[in-house]
Parts: structure tokens; C-alpha cells; sequence
């Protein structure tokens, strides 16, 4: 068959497959579902503080963009979740993907973000500065 069951789950039976499926989706209600998965598993990163699934949690989040969501709360937790990731590539001089993670934290950030949270807004363009001048991007 198409799926195989082992144990209480369920998988493709080849990867093939699993990629047919996902092209048959229209990149809308793939956009959510990456979005759905990542929202999640930043919320479980954050409250098992697991800087480990973090970059798994924001690769996903970051496939869709900040014109599909609508709550503040959830574009907050995709930009700090996104200033987390950023601080731990920092940590191990990832410098470039850092500085993607924090550029991408920028872009959900809401339109009043220097009036609502100034410290954080300019923590992250901070970081994101810094990053930019550690790999030559001095633009």
C-alpha cells in the first residue's frame, strides 16, 4: 500500500509517494500547514525550552510568510522564536544562517513593533546588524 503502519503511526511507503501527496496540495494549503507544524513546534520548543527543535520550528514557520497571519500574538512567538534560532547559529558562528533567522524574525514583526517593544525590536536588528558586518554584508 501507500502507507505503512508501525506501531500507533503511520507512514509513506516511500518518499515518492510522500512527495506526490504534498505536490497535490495548492501552495496556499501547503503555506498553512507548515505554518500550523511550526507554530506548534515553536510553542513545544519554547515551553521545553529545546533550543534543538527550534531550528526545525522556524525552517518550517519561515516556508510561509508573514501575509498569511493575522494574529499578533502568532507573528510575536514566529519572531522571537526566529530571534532564538538566530541567537544559537550566533553561538556556533553560523553567522549567515543567523542573520537569515533574524532578518526573517524582522519580517514578521507588526507594523507598530518600535512603539510596542523596543527593546526587543532593537535587540534584533542589533543581532541582525551584527551578523550582517561578521560575514561582509555592510550594506
Amino acid at each position: 500500500g501507500l502507507l505503512e503502519k508501525t506501531d500507533e503511526t503511520f507512514q509513506f511507503s516511500h518518499d515518492r509517494v510522500q512527495e506526490a501527496a504534498y505536490n497535490m496540495l495548492n501552495s496556499q494549503d501547503r503555506a498553512k500547514r507548515h505554518l500550523k507544524y511550526g507554530l506548534a513546534l515553536c510553542m513545544r520548543a519554547t515551553l521545553d525550552d529545546n533550543n534543538g527543535m527550534i531550528f526545525t520550528a522556524v525552517g518550517q514557520v519561515n516556508r510561509t510568510g508573514p501575509e498569511i497571519i493575522y494574529s499578533a500574538e502568532e507573528k510575536s512567538l514566529i519572531s522571537a522564536s526566529n530571534f532564538r534560532a538566530g541567537r544559537k547559529a550566533m553561538g556556533l558562528s553560523d553567522f549567515g544562517s543567523a542573520l537569515k533567522f533574524f532578518e526573517r524574525g524582522i519580517d514578521f514583526l507588526h507594523n507598530d513593533h518600535w512603539d510596542d517593544d523596543y527593546e526587543f525590536s532593537l535587540e534584533i536588528f542589533d543581532c541582525a546588524a551584527k551578523c550582517a558586518y561578521a560575514i561582509g554584508d555592510h550594506e
